[in-house]
């Protein structure tokens, strides 16, 4: 990989990809047909699993010139300082063991930056299953033994097939999506204090034009409305965390107009728990993740299932 391109537009590059909580330290840079692409993902606590990435961060630009495609993992903090220390045109190379920048003028300088191997990068997580592809759950039961005729905790598998990748989504101004999602924030913060901890997403509904942001706390119902014509209707409602959401929408331009997009799978029981399922009906749908998107930028963060958004005795039927 070589390309060459204004330092100070790397590095405003740089600083749009810049996830502020939990950042993994390297960042993928792709330069393809013509396109610089930089990724930067965030990673889950370590209390969960430890490679998952929890948002994603995508933005593109036009180098002075694309020598040499490629793609690489190159540490963000070494690349982004190199793009702020040197001035005028870079042109990065990418080499064996690291990615030399060179900046050109009265005395060339290099800074070398360090690289990982691609295969370390997490971002698998946000890979959408194929139609028709058979995924494996693990799940953990209560079961007697029959030969000590003690309950064990036992863990079991169940296989599901993909029947339909299911995607909505809408036109929406960034400005209005971020005060909309400021007013229903604050009843879901992940407070351990609160009675229901585990309520910390926004749901997302589109129907008969009227978008919604729905929040709850377990005693406090928050719902915030706004119609947009010509919209239409979701069959699926979409869920995110809020925390997550309101991060995303920061490292969106102000005025901008995004894409809020939904994207989840229908699943299709083929055996649970060693057992054939046969013609069974037991079907579910799973989210995956929502997507915010402008034409140079691109961000994905985890998609919930409403029951971590609404309790157990609140659902949609109630609130309309």
């Amino acid at each position: 990989m070589q390309f060459t391109i204004d330092a100070l537009a790397f590095y405003q590059a740089l600083s749009r990809v810049k996830i502020r909580c939990q950042r993994y330290p390297y960042l993928l840079l792709r330069a393809r047909e013509g396109q610089l692409t930089l990724l930067t993902v965030s990673t889950a606590a370590a209390a969960a699993a430890a490679a998952t990435p929890r948002m994603q961060a995508s933005f593109s630009l036009a180098p002075s010139a694309l020598l040499e495609e490629g793609d690489c993992v190159v540490h963000y903090r070494q690349l982004k300082h190199s793009a702020k220390s040197l001035p005028g045109t870079l042109t990065i190379v990418q080499q064996e063991h690291a990615v030399v920048v060179t900046s050109e003028g009265p005395l060339t300088r290099q800074i070398p930056v360090a690289m990982q191997a691609m295969e370390l990068f997490p971002q698998k997580l946000f890979e959408i299953p194929e139609e028709h592809a058979c995924l494996t759950t693990k799940r953990t039961v209560r079961r007697q033994c029959e030969a000590c005729q003690r309950w064990h905790n036992v863990e079991v598998e169940d296989t599901y097939q993909v029947m339909q990748v299911l995607r909505q989504q809408v036109s929406i101004n960034r400005d209005l999506l971020a005060s909309m999602c400021q007013q229903v924030r604050w009843v879901a913060k992940p407070e351990p204090e609160r009675e229901h901890p585990e309520l910390t997403g926004i749901l997302v509904t589109l129907k008969n034009d009227v978008f919604s942001l729905i929040a709850a706390d377990g005693h406090c119902l928050v719902i915030r409305t706004e119609t947009l014509v010509g919209a239409g209707s979701w069959s699926q409602e979409a869920a995110s965390d809020a925390t997550s959401l309101q991060r995303a929408l920061r490292l969106l331009p102000e005025g901008a107009e995004l894409f809020l997009e939904s994207v989840s799978t229908q699943q299709q029981l083929l055996q649970k728990d060693h057992e054939m399922g046969g013609q069974s009906s037991e079907s579910l749908v799973v989210p995956h993740l929502v997507r915010l998107s402008t034409p140079a930028m691109q961000i994905m963060v985890n998609a919930l299932r409403s029951e971590q958004v609404l309790p157990s005795n609140m659902n949609l039927d109630h609130i309309w």
